[in-house]
């Protein structure tokens, strides 16, 4: 039996989007494949080839320092007070400047670890061009990374096949609201924490006073590690991962189409055929894999303590999200889009 014809459209992106991530590839490996210098330059991929934002927050030291000039104690009384309370760790938030220093930490668990922290108030500035919610998606930052996204998008795009319009639209959506899911996602958990190194409390500072007694709380009541707010941290995004999960959440959710006309088709015979039972083992292990990648990218964002990561689980959870919803849609509205071309 002859293989069904893909449509040219479908061909096309799949060689395009190829074509196109070479010349940052050739330009990270240009040593190694003989090129004097490479096709693009270093800033030149810097520039272009990263969706790059930025969160700024409120570190410990300028969220106790706001506190304190709202306090109306004296600087004097105050350092007395915070060394009295330091003592008592059950009573350190009872009044209303302990309270405001609640806000900024808060003990959520009794259990020994590094304690999530978050600041008081969050800015996130898109560092990089708008363009680069697109661009970005064709710039890999090692071979294992391309290779790996090539091939999930060329046997993806290639088994969906929706044609020109259909697969890069997906790519394309898929790439943008993951850069979104991304940067919503980092704006929405703590920034990294990390240990504080000790260093001798200056009982004349008010404010080394007030963060020495926070130090003491977190061990002795909680047995938290010592912790501090990093106050900015910079994030870049590059590769075709979002787009690529995209064309997996509409491949799940043609999955799940198939499925349900499968069931009704054994409803309506009355029985479960040979070529249904096929039908239905191909089907559970395609949409079983696909929940489990699925729940697998969760499961890695809830245990980020370290914030640190270079794999865009959020992005990706973002693409995935993307195909399905927009599948949904060409169905509901009975678009024809994807079979133009």
């Amino acid at each position: 039996m002859a293989e069904e014809t893909k449509r040219p459209g479908t061909i096309l992106v799949i060689l395009g989007t190829t074509a196109l991530t070479l010349p940052s590839l050739f330009s990270t490996y240009y040593k190694n494949i003989g090129l004097s210098e490479p096709p693009l330059s270093r800033s030149f991929v810097k520039t272009h080839g990263y969706f790059t934002y930025k969160i700024t927050g409120t570190s410990l030291t300028e969220a106790v320092d706001a506190v304190v000039k709202k306090a109306s104690t004296s600087a004097k009384d105050l350092a007395t007070q915070v060394a009295g309370k330091a003592a008592d760790p059950t009573g350190i938030f009872s009044d209303g400047f302990f309270k405001s220093l609640g806000s900024i930490i808060t003990p959520t668990s009794t259990n020994t670890g590094a304690k999530k922290a978050v600041p008081l108030q969050r800015t996130v500035t898109i560092v990089s061009a708008p363009h680069t919610l697109v661009t970005h998606m064709f710039h890999h930052s090692d071979f294992l990374h391309w290779g790996l996204n090539i091939i999930s998008m060329s046997s993806t795009a290639w088994n969906l096949d929706l044609g020109f319009y259909g697969t890069s639209g997906l790519l394309l959506g898929g790439g943008i609201v993951g850069c979104l899911s991304h940067l919503f996602e980092r704006r929405n958990v703590a920034l990294v924490v990390k240990q504080i190194v000790k260093k001798p409390t200056d009982p004349n500072d008010v404010v080394d006073v007030v963060i020495s007694a926070v130090r003491k709380y977190t061990n002795s009541a909680s047995n938290f590690l010592d912790i501090e707010f990093v106050p900015t941290r910079t994030f870049m995004l590059c590769g075709l991962s979002a787009g690529v999960y995209s064309l997996v959440g509409a491949e799940f959710y043609r999955g799940l189409k198939e499925l349900a006309m499968l069931v009704r088709d054994v409803k309506k015979r009355g029985f479960v055929s040979n070529f249904h039972k096929s039908q239905l083992e191909n089907l559970m292990w395609n949409l079983g894999s696909r929940v489990i990648s699925m729940v697998a990218q969760f499961v890695a964002i809830s245990e980020q303590v370290d914030q640190d990561v270079s794999i865009g689980h959020s992005a990706h959870i973002g693409g995935f999200l993307f195909g399905i919803s927009t599948m949904f849609l060409v169905d509901f509205f009975k678009l024809d889009t994807f079979d133009l071309f």
